[in-house]
């Protein structure tokens, strides 16, 4: 009895460093997300670039991370993948991220910035994509709304955070020491998912979230639902535009 006590409340103790390490990763992809924006001119000066230019790999950086979700949505979906386990991409996907900002980091010239921010995004994408997955069949379909409470925190969290560390770091030391700080934090944070892998515990094959073929199903399947994620898109986009052109703004005024 005590034997099955203590493997009991070491199971939950797991679940809670995973369900905590999920969440670390997500953390630190949506920090870096919106933070370039605040240290553009920044960025611009040391590239020798223009803002406009830098400010241009955000968009490439939206448009790869978008891409890459379509991209697990095919993947997911074929007779060859299926076997596709997002929990266990988690890491690669973590590693990933972390190198393309080391590249971001050593950037001689705004070409390879933009290369590096461009696969930031497709790592960022997967991390969001998988992770998500990875949550939604860690419980049973009637919990999977408490566990989804975490990214949500997430979401609305990283920005109120990412920003001014991204402006603190660049004003103490430069720009590049940024995304030193965001490779270093995504390495701790794949060690952590690679340490404590989320379980899958849907009980039912059709409850198992396969990445974003699941999403995309249900995100077509009526007209109020597109007009919802196009909506979601414009909003989005106009913040992200509004935040990087604000950035740059106020560093002139």
């Amino acid at each position: 009895m005590s034997a099955s006590v203590t493997n009991g409340a070491e199971e939950l103790h797991s679940s809670a460093f995973a369900l905590f390490s999920a969440c670390l990763l997500i953390f630190v992809a949506l920090c870096d997300a919106g933070f370039v924006g605040a240290i553009t001119p920044q960025i611009a000066t040391g590239l020798g670039s223009s803002k406009a230019v830098v400010a241009a790999s955000v968009t490439l950086y939206s448009i790869a991370a978008a891409s890459v979700a379509l991209w697990l949505g095919k993947v997911s979906s074929s007779s060859k993948t299926q076997g596709l386990k997002p929990g266990s991409w988690l890491p690669n996907a973590a590693f990933l991220f972390a190198g393309s900002s080391i590249i971001a980091f050593l950037s001689p010239h705004i070409s390879i910035f933009l290369l590096a921010r461009a696969a930031t995004g497709v790592a960022s994408g997967l991390i969001s994509a998988l992770a998500i997955a990875a949550l939604a069949n860690a419980s049973s379909y009637d919990r999977r709304g408490k566990q989804m409470i975490g990214p949500a925190i997430c979401y609305f969290l990283a920005p109120v955070f990412g920003v001014p560390m991204a402006a603190f770091l660049t004003a103490t030391f430069n720009w590049r020491i940024v995304f030193v700080f965001t490779a270093f934090s995504a390495v701790v944070a794949g060690l952590f998912v690679l340490r404590y892998p989320l379980p899958n515990r849907a009980k039912k094959e059709s409850e198992v979230t396969s990445t974003s073929s699941s999403l995309y199903k249900m995100a077509t399947r009526s007209r109020s639902t597109t007009m919802g994620i196009v909506g979601a898109f414009f909003v989005s986009g106009g913040l992200v535009g509004f935040t990087t052109y604000i950035g740059i703004w106020l560093s002139e005024a």
